[in-house]
C-alpha cells in the first residue's frame, strides 16, 4: 500500500514537471 501512494505521489510529481517543462 506504501508504495502504491509513492507511486501516485511520483506521477503527481511528473505531471507537474512536464506541464512546467511545457
Amino acid at each position: 500500500v506504501e508504495k502504491l501512494w509513492e507511486l501516485g505521489d511520483m506521477t503527481n510529481v511528473w505531471c507537474n514537471y512536464l506541464i512546467k517543462a511545457d
